[in-house]
């Protein structure tokens, strides 16, 4: 199966580009499994004051519910183009979708922490209640004088590192820490349950950094494996 994004929006961009407001906020999602699944119909599952980004899915079988994934969404705050109207926050969205009967199952849950989910980019599910996000700007610079936020980005305070989240199922969060260095400009995020391994992707100098991580002891942290340097145009 295949989800995607519907009416990606941020306040960075509508500022920049003017973009028109989205008509849907949501997912589209594909069989992949039949022949030509482009072509077909997608189901959609909107979700109200919800600009998607960062997706990712854990496989819930393992945690003995049968069929069902769990998704994981970076959504943005956006501002409407009246200037007034500002839906949404930076947070992860969450719900379980059963996969044989194609429906969303249950409520969404929405994450938020004003201190360690800034300015977010990608969602890595670590288990059923927690995940780890990319931060890869701190929007309290965005109201800066324009020398300030120039020497401010100059350090790396403003940008924030990834950050560990553990959340019950109303959302609320529990546990949050930073798990990584500030990294500028953090862009994709995964993490590999089996191995262990965190891998971060830096979109300002095109390079994929690979910790150990243990999520079962977040309270340590991760140790730095390897540094690759991609091409230029990664991102």
């Amino acid at each position: 199966m295949a989800f995607l994004g519907v009416g990606l929006r941020s306040d960075m961009e509508q500022k920049m580009f003017q973009f028109e407001d989205p008509k849907f906020t949501g997912l589209y999602v594909y069989d992949t499994s039949v022949e030509n699944f482009a072509d077909q119909i997608p189901i959609e599952i909107p979700i109200p004051e919800c600009h998607p980004h960062g997706i990712n899915i854990l496989d819930l079988d393992n945690h003995d519910s049968n069929n069902l994934l769990r998704i994981f969404i970076v959504s943005h705050a956006y501002t409407y183009s009246d200037g007034k109207t500002k839906l949404g926050n930076e947070e992860v969205v969450i719900f379980d979708f059963d996969a044989v009967k194609k429906i969303r199952v249950g409520d969404f849950i929405r994450v938020r922490h004003p201190e360690k989910m800034w300015h977010l980019n990608d969602v890595a599910a670590i288990s059923k209640n927690s995940f780890i996000v990319s931060n890869w700007h701190n929007d309290l610079t965005d109201n800066y004088p324009s020398l300030l936020k120039f020497l401010t980005i100059l350090t790396l305070d403003y940008y924030r590192a990834t950050s560990f989240i553990e959340f019950d199922d109303t959302g609320k969060v529990v546990s949050s820490q930073f798990v990584t260095s500030p990294s500028k400009q953090s862009n994709g995020v995964l993490y590999d349950r089996n191995s262990k391994r965190l891998f971060v992707n830096n979109m300002m100098f095109s390079q994929t950094i690979v910790y150990n991580f243990d999520y079962n002891h977040p309270e340590n942290p991760p140790t730095h494996i390897k540094t690759i340097q991609l091409n230029p145009a990664f991102n």
